[in-house]
């Protein structure tokens, strides 16, 4: 009963904002009419008019390709215990579509699957461009902040980059969890 009404109210306030705003534009077309009446026509200026972007045309998707979202289909089936089939793929994937709209989960699921291998190397490298991606996804955050620092030998020349670097990691995770919404299960 609360789920429908918190509906009917969603719906109710969205209309109540489109009338209001429908509202304010036809005063703001009234006003600037009678304005554009009384006062003189603006003088043209040298300078040349840029053409207005809409934010709809920057934000536009990437067109379908039926090829590319077989492939990124075929990566995720694979179940997650076959590492090696999971690599297999995923970097099949990047090379053939290295500029995707799928580039995001394919590489935190490599970032995963490289874990399960033992490769720390090549979880780091994909990790980081996952992280360049997507700087807010948890998981690959808390993964990448809880497995370096226990994959590097304190003997190594570079440990305490990668203690720092997961030392970040870990605190961005932690200052995006609370953030994030709840799932109704």
């Amino acid at each position: 009963m609360s789920k429908t009404w918190n509906i009917w109210l969603g719906v109710a306030t969205v209309a109540g904002l489109l009338v209001s705003a429908i509202g304010v534009a036809a005063a703001r077309d009234s006003r600037y009419g009678q304005a554009s009446q009384s006062q003189p026509p603006a003088q043209q200026s040298d300078k040349p008019k840029t053409p207005e972007v809409t934010p709809l045309t920057l934000d536009a998707p990437a067109p379908v390709n039926a090829e590319e979202d077989a492939a990124y289909k075929a990566f995720f089936a694979v179940i997650p215990n076959d590492a090696a089939k999971k690599i297999e793929l995923g970097e099949a994937f990047i090379l053939k579509y290295p500029e995707s709209r799928y580039r995001s989960p394919v590489y935190g699921a490599l970032t995963f699957a490289y874990v399960q291998v033992g490769n720390m190397q090549k979880m780091q490298e994909v990790g980081e461009k996952e992280i360049a991606l997507t700087p807010n996804d948890v998981s690959t955050l808390a993964l990448m902040g809880q497995t370096l620092p226990r994959s590097w030998k304190s003997s190594a020349p570079d440990a305490m980059q990668v203690l720092a670097k997961a030392e970040q990691y870990s605190k961005q995770a932690i200052e995006i969890a609370p953030t994030l919404s709840k799932p109704e299960t």
